[in-house]
């Protein structure tokens, strides 16, 4: 059996007990979308109402004058049936479709920039200001995406690559004007890499 600082649960809420007051918190929490666990000592729902007295009948539960204690549990548990069966589902579903539509933002952006880049890689008269215009465009889109921390990363490499066009895009452009621009100093890190391969 695995000691207790080894196990860890994340939740929201953790409810202690699961009698007819612990049943409905986790009904309120399946209402405001919150994610609980339930902690008991004994092994079925129902708290003591279920264990010692489930016969006895209750006096103080709104909305019946006199309930028994299994009863009440029995119409707790099913009361809870449409969160099991439907919102739990929905829960475990949610942040893979939140993770798509993140992805999709950016990917929607990487396809229009690869469009692009292939325009420029075609020979062929290219009408640089036309592309110069889309770059802008996507660069623009690019800096209005309002993405969570998580995805900075794929962010940045966007506008990396944009930069990569752009700079693709200028060479095109001296070519045209007759301007052949000399080839670029090799970057740090492909200096390195040329160093490590000799």
């Amino acid at each position: 059996m695995p000691e207790l600082k080894d196990a860890q649960h994340k939740t929201d809420i953790c409810i202690i007990g699961a009698g007819p007051v612990g049943l409905f918190a986790v009904f309120e929490c399946g209402m405001l979308k919150m994610h609980c666990h339930v902690v008991d000592a004994l092994d079925m729902t129902g708290g003591q109402c279920a264990a010692l007295y489930p016969e006895k009948p209750i006096y103080d539960i709104p909305g019946y004058p006199a309930i028994d204690a299994a009863d009440l549990i029995g119409k707790l548990v099913f009361l809870l049936i449409p969160l099991i069966g439907v919102l739990y589902p929905m829960m475990r579903f949610l942040p893979t479709v939140y993770d798509w539509t993140m992805r999709h933002k950016i990917t929607r952006l990487y396809g229009e920039l690869r469009l692009l880049e292939e325009d420029l890689e075609t020979p062929g008269r290219k009408d640089i200001a036309a592309a110069t215009a889309k770059l802008d465009h996507l660069e623009s889109q690019a800096n209005r995406l309002k993405m969570p921390v998580a995805y900075a990363n794929q962010v940045f490499n966007l506008r990396h690559h944009i930069d990569i066009v752009r700079a693709s895009l200028k060479r095109h452009a001296d070519r045209a004007a007759g301007l052949q621009s000399p080839p670029a100093a090799p970057t740090k890190s492909e200096s390195s890499v040329a160093a490590m391969s000799s």
